[in-house]
């Protein structure tokens, strides 16, 4: 049987990504999920974060105007690689806080933004 893996304290690089948290962690079982969880604080009001992610679940690997998904094919202690769609093809691997990220959003608030965006293009 597999153990969970936790990872505490993901950090990302603020000259890519605007949004700071003040603690973000998660738990991996490899092969299998990831829950991505922890609080964003650089809000006014803080906000709490918990998701879980499945092998084979849509999750976002990159964006522009609009937002990118594609199936999640493999997580690791360090990684989780998207099929990519959309922008190439090919698979997108993803570290930890990179993924972190870009899927803070439910797949749902994703296909709305992109329907709106869609319009302004």
């Amino acid at each position: 049987m597999k153990q969970v893996i936790q990872v505490t304290d993901l950090q990302t690089d603020s000259r890519v990504f605007s949004v700071q948290a003040d603690a973000w962690n998660a738990d991996v079982l490899p092969g299998q999920s990831i829950r991505i969880h922890g609080t964003e604080g650089n809000l006014a009001t803080p906000r709490s974060i918990d998701r879980t992610y499945q092998v084979g679940e849509l999750a976002v690997y990159d964006s522009y105007n609009l937002i990118y998904t594609g199936a999640i094919v493999s997580i690791t202690a360090k990684t989780v690689t998207i099929q990519g769609s959309g922008t190439g093809e090919g698979r997108k691997r993803l570290p930890l806080a990179v993924f972190f990220s870009r899927n803070q959003r439910s797949i749902e608030q994703v296909e709305a933004h992109n329907v709106v965006e869609r319009d302004c293009i």
